[in-house]
C-alpha cells in the first residue's frame, strides 16, 4: 500500500516523491533512454499558443518542425481532447534532436535556455512534470512514473527525509509554493 496523504484534495504518494532524484540536463539522454522517445507527448489545447510561439526558434534545431519555409502541423487531437505532438519514424518527439555526440536534446529546452527562460516557461507541462506522474482520475494522485529509474536523469534518493531540489521545483512549478510547503510539513510529520 502506498503512503498516500491528501494535500489540497490531491492524493500524494509521499514515499515515491522522496525516493527519487531528478536532473534534466541537456546532453544526458540517449535515444533509447529518453522520455522524448518512450512516451506520447500530449498537451492541453491552452498550451498550444505558447508552444507555437517558440516553434520558429525551435525549428533551427529540429528539422521535423519545418519543410522549406512552412511549419508543419505536428499536432493531432486525441479522443480525450488533448493535442498529441508527432513523433518521427524512430518514435522520437519532433521537438527532439541529436547533438554532435548523439545525445538527445529538446529544441524547446534549448530555446528556453537561449532566451534566459526556465524550461517550464517554454516546454509542455507534461514534459516538465516528468518524472512525476499526475493521474487524470478523481481524486488526482501525484506520484512518480513507474519506470522513472530506467532513465539516466533519475536515481534513487539516498537522503532520507529530504525531497530532491529538482523534484521540489517541479512540484512548486506545478502546484505552487503553498502546496510544496504543505507537502514538506506533512513529510516532517510522517517522518518520510
Amino acid at each position: 500500500m502506498k503512503n498516500l496523504h491528501i494535500i489540497e484534495g490531491i492524493e500524494v504518494d509521499m514515499e515515491a516523491l522522496f525516493s527519487i532524484t531528478h536532473n534534466c540536463e541537456p546532453g544526458t539522454c540517449i535515444k533509447n533512454e529518453c522520455c522524448c522517445s518512450r512516451y506520447d507527448i500530449c498537451i492541453e489545447k491552452n498550451e498550444l499558443p505558447n508552444v507555437l510561439s517558440f516553434m520558429p526558434d525551435a525549428s533551427r534545431f529540429s528539422s521535423e518542425l519545418k519543410e522549406d519555409s512552412a511549419y508543419l502541423n505536428i499536432f493531432d487531437e486525441t479522443e480525450d481532447n488533448l493535442m498529441m505532438i508527432d513523433a518521427d519514424e524512430n518514435g522520437l518527439c519532433v521537438f527532439a534532436f541529436p547533438d554532435d555526440n548523439d545525445h538527445i536534446l529538446c529544441s524547446l529546452h534549448t530555446v528556453a535556455l537561449e532566451h534566459g527562460l526556465l524550461p517550464h516557461e517554454v516546454k509542455p507541462r507534461s514534459c516538465v512534470t516528468w518524472p512525476l506522474a499526475v493521474t487524470d482520475r478523481e481524486p488526482t494522485m501525484l506520484s512518480v512514473s513507474d519506470d522513472a529509474l530506467e532513465f539516466p536523469c533519475n536515481s534513487v534518493n539516498n537522503q532520507t527525509g529530504i525531497l530532491d531540489a529538482n523534484i521540489s521545483d517541479i512540484i512548486k512549478n506545478m502546484f505552487g509554493a503553498d502546496f510544496l510547503n504543505k507537502l514538506n510539513d506533512n513529510a516532517r510529520y510522517l517522518n518520510v
